[in-house]
């Protein structure tokens, strides 16, 4: 079974690798953004299990690389967990995908994704593109089918003009292949799957 997805909004942000002040976008969505994503319309805190299921992405619309320069606390500080005062305040970056489109295909568990595409239907919490502020710019459920992989990404209808762009799951031992740390574990705790991009 597949469960299909269409992430397509004014900014997505999708990183995998990003820490403290400067926030990457990957240049398509992870798995941990997608399981946040699909946890978020079931009204959990978390992310979903993910460990049986394997993702594939096909790039529309690439969209265009946005930088956005902040800072914050710089005249009164940021607080700090433990209960101080940083008084240098934060400066920053964060990057997004301006105008992206990109195709999702989920296989796994029948009844898993069954019960994701009812809740990505009828979603309890605002759903988001990565980060909270990019929010989808349509509804992000597409279908559900018994179609294989493949054949969605070759024949479903594209938003993109082109050729695009597929990023599919592959072995180890692919000399093209990249390693990609978006399989959540815990909060902040990721493992690797190997994906190339096509």
């Amino acid at each position: 079974m597949r469960l299909v997805l269409r992430l397509e909004g004014h900014l997505q942000s999708w990183g995998s690798t990003s820490r403290l002040s400067k926030r990457e976008t990957n240049a398509y969505p992870t798995l941990s953004g997608v399981a946040g994503l699909i946890g978020n319309a079931m009204g959990l805190k978390k992310s979903v299990d993910v460990s049986d299921v394997s993702m594939s992405v096909r790039i529309d619309r690439p969209g265009d690389l946005v930088r956005d320069f902040y800072t914050a606390g710089t005249v009164t500080g940021v607080a700090q967990a433990s209960g101080g005062l940083y008084s240098d305040g934060v400066v920053g970056e964060k990057f997004f995908l301006s105008f992206a489109s990109f195709l999702v295909v989920l296989d796994g568990p029948e009844g898993k994704l069954a019960e994701w595409a009812e809740a990505l239907q009828a979603p309890k919490r605002t759903l988001f593109l990565g980060r909270r502020t990019c929010i989808p710019s349509r509804p992000v459920f597409e279908a559900l089918t018994e179609v294989p992989t493949k054949e969605v990404l070759d024949f479903w209808p594209s938003t993109g003009n082109g050729v695009p762009q597929l990023v599919l799951e592959s072995s180890r031992t692919d000399p093209m292949a990249q390693v990609v740390y978006d399989v959540p574990l815990s909060d902040r705790d990721f493992a690797s799957r190997v994906v190339r991009t096509v």
